[in-house]
């Protein structure tokens, strides 16, 4: 039997906006549907000393900012969180428990289209291990809506067309 895992990347109060707002609630709706046999969901978390802050001197998602770093929608007890510092979600501790509960398919849903869920997807890909399947509906980008175009036209060429539902 095929055992299933929603990731849910990102949806932090921090990345909402006028493109991004719908998100929260259609994380809700893929939570309730109860579909998956694990739900994960992650925080991006900043540090001082990121490439972040050296190279692009973007110091948002500090700890100390708490409003950016909490999560945008309802989470359940049963959501297990993964806080991380990298575009990527494909975390040690992730694949632990990913290998733990024998998953096959991994589908990805949150924000940003173009980074997070570009990296996270293709780490998966590259991983090897579990099949990716990229939620479109479900994600979006905080930088505007062609971000999140970008984003699923280099997800068909990264992982397959046939993996953005």
């Amino acid at each position: 039997m095929t055992k299933t895992a929603l990731l849910i990347v990102d949806v932090q109060k921090g990345f909402l906006n006028e493109t991004t707002k719908h998100i929260p609630s259609l994380v809700e709706e893929l939570i309730s549907s109860q579909n998956y046999s694990l739900i994960c969901a992650t925080r991006f978390i900043n540090h001082n000393n990121s490439p972040f802050v050296k190279w692009m001197g973007w110091k948002r998602f500090l700890k100390t900012e708490t409003n950016d770093i909490e999560l945008a929608f309802s989470c359940p007890n049963s959501v297990h969180i993964f806080d991380k510092t990298t575009y990527s979600s494909l975390t040690p501790h992730l694949l632990e428990i990913l290998q733990e509960q024998d998953i096959d398919k991994i589908y990805l849903c949150g924000m940003d289209t173009n980074m997070c869920v570009f990296m996270t997807a293709s780490n998966i890909f590259e991983h090897g291990i579990y099949e990716p399947f990229v939620l479109s509906k479900y994600c979006s980008s905080h930088s505007g809506e062609e971000f999140h175009e970008a984003g699923l036209m280099l997800l068909e060429k990264a992982i397959g067309k046939d993996h953005i539902l």
